[in-house]
């Protein structure tokens, strides 16, 4: 085959090519060639050099030297055409980096953990909290609800509708509530906890030690139910437990350490900072106090439970958490064990005998990777 009948003709060459004016895709054979012209073979490649030119100009940086390279090279000219569109092939090259991350360094996260504790408590755990949190990428504060802020002449009594209020606006202070994990400690903590989930949202509830148990609003049209009556009797059951000379005739007979019996809230303890005492006068008026019936629907939110363990009253305690647990489900007959979770005893510096905290924040940060975030 000559080297003419290997080449396109020239009407199926200028189909694929706009119309170009005075524009002849192929010199003939036929022309006189001067001795310093270009072969045939050059004039054909700047004919398709010209025309990509006009086509793609972006394309002709990189096609026009390898054109021109081309050019003295003795290749088929079907070779020249694969090799010339082959030639706006690009390669990538990814770079990363060999260096391994920190290993301290911790993913920012979108909740922020609230403490809202009871100053009643032998041990505070604010401040093992506010450095545990920060440290896996959570932000944290943590609140009085107990001791509003007040007018000097302002000598109101506070109740569980001024907590309440106390801690909606302290939140509303913070970012969005449906971001923040509200970890509420204490009886009267984690009932003013609950009276604020029935209208505003949250990511995630933490009760701890929640042993007032509020009258049901989901059947409160029915009498079988006695709310009324599981109102009153966790409240009664709440102060017999925080009487010191019922826990002196329970240990009489006990081969544990007495330190290790006493429960970890006090009514009778003589260290009570002054801020403790509104808290400590509203818990002494609840039995006459009306129940205030709870509307939640069951599963509203992810909920732990947890209660304080190894002490006198922790069979009461553990009661009080599981009905709780039930409560938020809406299935008395539900198993709680990975509901509620029991907070093992430790002895700190001081010899002072408490729930163990770290036990505790290391549990709800799982509980909080697993199911919250």
């Amino acid at each position: 085959m000559s080297l003419l009948e290997a080449l396109p003709r020239a009407d199926v060459i200028t189909s694929h090519f706009p119309r170009v004016p005075n524009f002849r895709p192929f010199p003939t054979v036929c022309e006189r060639r001067k001795p310093d012209a270009p072969t045939f073979k050059q004039k054909t490649i700047l004919t398709y050099s010209n025309v990509l030119a006009r086509l793609m100009p972006p394309f002709i940086s990189r096609c026009q030297s390898r054109l021109l390279a081309l050019s003295s090279k003795q290749l088929p000219l079907k070779s020249l055409q694969s090799q010339v569109f082959r030639s706006h092939e690009t390669r990538r090259g990814l770079i990363t980096s060999s260096a391994p991350p920190p290993i301290n360094v911790a993913v920012e996260r979108p909740e922020t953990i609230v403490l809202v504790e009871s100053s009643l408590y032998r041990q505070q755990w604010k401040d093992s909290f506010a450095s545990f949190y920060p440290s896996q990428g959570l932000h944290f504060t943590s609140l009085d609800i107990a001791t509003p802020i007040q007018d000097a002449e302002d000598e109101e009594d506070t109740t569980l509708d001024s907590m309440e209020q106390t801690l909606s606006a302290d939140l509303d202070g913070l970012s969005s509530s449906a971001h923040t994990i509200l970890i509420a400690r204490g009886p009267i903590q984690s009932l003013v906890a609950q009276y604020y989930l029935e209208s505003l949202s949250l990511a995630g509830l933490v009760l701890i030690d929640s042993l007032i148990l509020p009258e049901d609003g989901r059947v409160l049209n029915d009498p079988c139910q006695g709310g009324e009556e599981r109102w009153r009797e966790s409240v009664t059951c709440l102060l017999n437990m925080l009487d010191v000379s019922l826990v002196q005739e329970k240990t009489i007979n006990s081969t544990q350490p007495r330190a290790l019996m006493e429960p970890p809230l006090d009514l009778t303890n003589d260290s009570l900072a002054k801020s403790s005492l509104p808290e400590l006068k509203l818990l002494k008026s609840l039995p006459m106090v009306s129940s205030r019936p709870l509307h939640l629907e069951a599963y509203s939110v992810p909920l732990l439970v947890m209660y304080s363990g190894h002490h006198v009253h922790q069979e009461d305690y553990k009661n009080c958490a599981e009905q709780t647990a039930k409560f938020h489900t809406g299935n008395d007959d539900i198993n709680t064990d990975n509901l509620v979770l029991k907070i093992p005893a430790r002895k700190d510096e001081s010899g002072v005998i408490d729930g163990d905290c770290k036990w505790a924040m290391e549990r709800i940060f799982e509980w909080y990777d697993e199911f919250v975030a």
